[in-house]
C-alpha cells in the first residue's frame, strides 16, 4: 500500500491512531548465512537534522531580490515598475523570514506568499515589454546575457518563495498536529502528515536550481556576485538534503512496523570491553514495534546467560576465544567486525536457544545512553535507592550487573528496569527536544555507536547505502581496519589511548611497503574496580586480500595453559569455517593468518598492563604496484581507506606516504600531502595521483 496516496493521507488523523491491540510480528526468517556481500565504497550525502533546513531556505532566498533590483537597472524597458515590485517582493520576504525565527509559521506563509506573486508580476513585467523585442535582447551578447539573468533571477525568487511558503506550511502543520497528538502513540502518522508537508518545496527547490544555473555572474554587479554564488552553490545541496530526509521517512516507516508489526533484537554493547563490533554482548531485548509504538519488550534479567542452559547447538569458538570458553554462545557471537555476518550470528544463536525469529538486529554502546540522559535528565530508580544520571549512568550499571549471577539469577535486571523508564521519558520530550535527540541518533549511527541490520533486503540495502549498517568495505587501493577484541581483560578499554600510524613506503619499482605501528597506553587508575586490570587484546588488521607479512614486533602471547579446551561433543561451527576459512600460524611471531571479507587478517595479542604502554609493528607487502607506465598510463594513484572500528574510542590515526623522487603528485586528498592526523570518528579516505 502507498502510504502517501491521497486516500491514505486522507486517512491519517491528528488523534490517536494505535490498536488497542498490536497484532502479532510475523518477521522474516533469518537469511541464509554464508551469503555476504558489501557495498563498493562510494560518495554519498550526509544529511543532518537540523531545523535552519527551514531558514536556511528562508535565509538563501533573502539574498536574491537585492541582487534582482541592481541587475535589473540594466534593462531599458519598464525598469521603475519592475524594481516597485522587486522592493516589495524584497520586504515581503524579510518579513517572512521574521515571521519563521519566531516560529510564526501562519504569518510566514502569507509573506512567502505575497513575495512570490510579486516576482511572479515582476517577471510578467519583465518578458511582455515587448515580445517582438524579447528574442533580439536575449541574443545580444551583452544586452542578452543581463535580460535572461535578470528573467533567471526573477524565476528562482518565485519558486524559492513558494518552497519557503511550502516549509513554513509543512512547520505549522506539524506544530498543530504534535499539540493535538499522542506522539508516543502516533508517531508513524506523524511521518506521513511531514512527509506530504514538505514534499511540494523540493520540485520548486529543484526548479530554483535550475534558474539560478542559468545565471551569469559575469552580468551581475559585484557587489552581489558573491550573493548569488552562493545561492547557488547552496539551493542544490538544501533540495538534495530535503529530498533525502524525505526518502529516510519513508524507510522509517517500514521500520516502525507502519503497515506491519515488527520484532527486533536490541543489543547492548559494552565497549568498555571491546569486540569487533562495538563491544561485549552483556544485555539484550527482544522489542516489539507496531505504528511506531513500543508494544512489548522483553529483557531477560540475566541476559544472554539466561540462553546457556537452552542452547541446543554446540558449536567450538573462535580460537582466541578459547581464553575464556571454547564452547562459543550468544554473548561473544559478534566475533566478526563485518556486522551483518555478526547481526545473522547473533540471531542464530537466539534461534538455537529458543528464540522467536526477528526481523533484524540493532545494537548501541552505554555512549548513547548517556547523551539521551543528557537530554531526558536524570531518571529516579527509588527500588534500588539512586537515581540514575548521564555522568553515573555507566558506573552504577556496571556495579548491578556485576554482581554475581549465580546468586542473583538477575544480574543485568538493572537494565531490564531502566529502560522502560528512560523510553517513556523520551517519549514525553517537549517538541523543542526532537531534534537533540535525533542528532544524538545519527551522530551514533555515523559513529557506530549504533548498528543496524535488517533481514529485509530492501531496508538493508538503503541502511547500507547511508553507512548504517557496519560492513567491512570493499576497496581497490589501500585498507586498514584496526579491530581490538577484549578477552578476559576487564572492562579496561575505555582507559586505552589508541594512536595509530600508517605509512605506505612506495619502492622504485612500484612495490608498496606498509608499516603499521599501534600504540596502546593504559591510563585505568590504580584500585579502580573496572579499570585496575590488564588489558588483554587480540588484535586483527584488516589488510588487502593477497598482502604479505614481513616483520612483526610487539605482541604478546597468553600462557598457552590458559586456554581452555574443547569439551566433549563440540564440532566445528560451518559459518566459522566458511566465513574465515584456513588459518596459518607466521612461526617468527605466532600471528595468525586468514582470509574473509575480501581482506588479509594478521591476528595476535596486545596486552598492557595499568600504567604502561604497548608498542606493536608489523610490515607486509601489498599485493598490487603503484607505477606510472609511460606514454599508455601517465597517472597512477594510490589511495588509502581507513576504517573506525565500531564502538572504539575515536583512536589517533596518523598516515604517511613516501614515494620515489621520481613521481610528481597531480592530485592529492584530503590535503597537499594526502595524509590523515586525526582522531578516527567516521571510516576516513586519503589519495594521491602521480605521474
Amino acid at each position: 500500500e502507498d502510504v502517501f496516496s491521497e486516500e491514505s493521507l486522507r486517512a491519517v488523523n491528528p488523534a490517536v491512531m494505535v490498536a488497542e491491540s498490536a497484532p502479532v510480528p510475523t518477521p522474516a526468517a533469518v537469511p541464509e548465512f554464508a551469503k555476504l556481500k558489501s557495498p563498493k565504497l562510494r560518495y554519498r550525502w550526509q544529511w543532518h537534522w537540523r531545523p535552519v533546513l527551514a531558514f536556511a531556505v528562508v535565509s538563501l532566498i533573502c539574498v536574491i531580490p537585492f541582487g534582482t533590483m541592481a541587475l535589473l537597472q540594466k534593462v531599458s524597458s519598464a525598469r521603475g515598475e519592475i524594481e516597485t515590485i522587486s522592493q516589495e517582493a524584497t520586504n515581503q520576504l524579510s518579513q517572512a523570514a521574521s515571521s519563521s525565527t519566531q516560529l510564526d509559521f501562519s504569518g510566514a506563509v502569507t509573506s512567502f506568499d505575497a513575495a512570490a506573486t510579486n516576482f511572479h508580476d515582476a517577471h510578467d513585467q519583465l518578458t511582455s515589454i515587448n515580445e517582438a523585442l524579447t528574442p533580439i535582447m536575449r541574443a545580444l551578447p551583452k544586452t542578452g546575457n543581463q535580460f535572461s539573468s535578470a528573467e533567471n533571477i526573477l524565476i528562482a525568487g518565485e519558486q524559492l518563495s513558494n518552497a519557503g511558503a511550502d516549509v513554513a506550511t509543512a512547520f505549522s502543520v506539524l506544530e498543530q498536529y504534535t499539540k493535538q497528538s499522542d506522539i508516543a502513540s502516533s508517531s508513524t502518522d506523524l511521518l506521513v502528515t511531514a512527509h506530504s508537508a514538505f514534499r511540494p518545496a523540493v520540485p520548486r527547490l529543484e526548479r530554483a536550481t535550475i534558474a539560478l544555473n542559468e545565471i551569469d555572474l559575469t552580468t551581475v554587479p559585484a557587489e552581489y556576485r558573491d550573493e548569488i554564488a552562493a545561492a547557488q552553490e547552496a539551493v542544490p545541496l538544501i533540495a538534495q538534503s530535503l529530498d533525502e530526509v524525505l526518502s529516510l521517512s519513508e524507510t522509517l516507516l517500514v521500520i516502525l512496523g507502519h503497515d506491519e508489526a515488527k520484532r527486533y533484537l536490541v543489543v547492548f554493547q559494552n565497549n568498555r570491553e571491546l569486540r569487533a563490533t562495538g563491544g561485549f554482548i552483556g544485555s539484550f531485548a527482544v522489542v516489539d514495534i507496531y505504528q511506531g509504538k513500543v508494544s512489548a519488550i522483553e529483557i531477560p534479567g540475566g541476559g544472554p546467560y539466561d540462553l546457556a542452559g537452552s542452547l541446543k547447538a554446540k558449536v567450538i569458538s573462535p580460537q582466541p576465544l578459547h581464553l575464556v570458553n571454547a564452547g562459543w554462545q550468544m554473548q561473544d557471537a559478534n566475533w566478526w567486525p563485518d556486522f551483518p555476518t555478526s547481526a545473522q550470528k547473533v540471531q542464530w544463536f537466539y534461534l538455537k536457544s529458543g528464540g522467536s525469529a526477528v526481523d533484524g538486529v540493532i545494537t548501541l554502546t552505554p555512549d548513547v545512553i548517556e547523551q539521551m540522559l543528557e537530554i531526558t535528565g536524570s531518571i529516579e530508580m527509588s527500588e534500588y535507592n539512586t537515581t540514575v544520571t548521564a555522568d553515573n549512568f555507566y558506573n552504577i550499571t556496571q556495579t548491578q550487573a556485576e554482581r554475581k549471577y549465580d546468586d542473583t539469577r538477575e544480574s543485568k535486571k538493572f537494565i531490564a528496569d531502566l529502560t522502560p523508564k528512560l523510553l517513556n521519558k523520551l517519549f514525553t520530550l517537549d517538541a523543542h527536544n526532537y531534534v537533540p535527540v535525533l542528532q544524538v541518533i545519527y551522530n551514533s549511527l555515523a559513529q557506530k555507536d549504533i548498528l543496524l541490520y535488517f533481514n529485509d533486503v530492501f531496508l538493508e540495502n538503503e541502511l547500507a547505502e547511508r553507512g548504517w549498517t557496519g560492513e567491512v568495505k570493499q576497496t581497490s587501493g589501500d585498507y586498514l581496519m584496526v579491530v581490538d577484541t577484549n578477552i578476559g581483560g576487564g572492562k579496561t578499554d575505555a582507559e586505552i589511548t589508541e594512536t595509530i600510524e600508517h605509512q605506505a613506503d612506495i619502492q622504485a619499482d612500484g612495490s608498496v611497503l606498509d608499516t603499521v605501528t599501534v600504540t596502546r597506553t593504559h591510563t585505568g587508575a590504580s584500585g579502580d574496580t573496572f579499570a585496575d586490570l590488564n588489558n588483554v587484546d587480540y588484535m586483527r588488521l584488516y589488510v588487502p586480500a593477497g598482502s604479505e607479512l614481513i616483520s612483526t614486533t610487539g605482541f604478546t602471547q597468553p600462557d598457552p595453559n590458559l586456554f581452555l579446551k574443547v569439551e566433549a561433543g563440540y564440532k566445528p561451527d560451518t559459518d566459522l569455517q566458511t566465513i574465515s576459512g584456513d588459518t596459518l600460524i607466521d612461526e617468527a611471531s605466532q600471528t595468525r593468518i586468514n582470509q574473509e571479507f575480501g581482506k588479509t587478517v594478521f591476528g595476535n595479542w596486545v596486552q598492557t598492563k595499568p600504567g604502561s604502554t604497548s608498542k606493536v609493528v608489523i610490515k607486509y607487502r601489498l599485493p598490487f604496484t603503484i607505477k606510472p607506465q609511460g606514454l599508455f598510463q601517465p597517472a597512477t594513484r594510490y589511495s588509502l581507506l581507513v576504517q573506525k572500528q565500531a564502538g572504539a574510542f575515536d583512536p589517533l590515526v596518523l598516515t604517511k606516504v613516501t614515494y620515489p623522487a621520481k613521481y610528481s603528485v597531480l592530485w592529492s586528498y584530503p590535503n597537499a600531502t594526502g595524509t590523515l592526523h586525526q582522531a578516527l570518528q567516521t571510516d576516513s579516505f586519503t589519495g594521491l595521483v602521480f605521474e
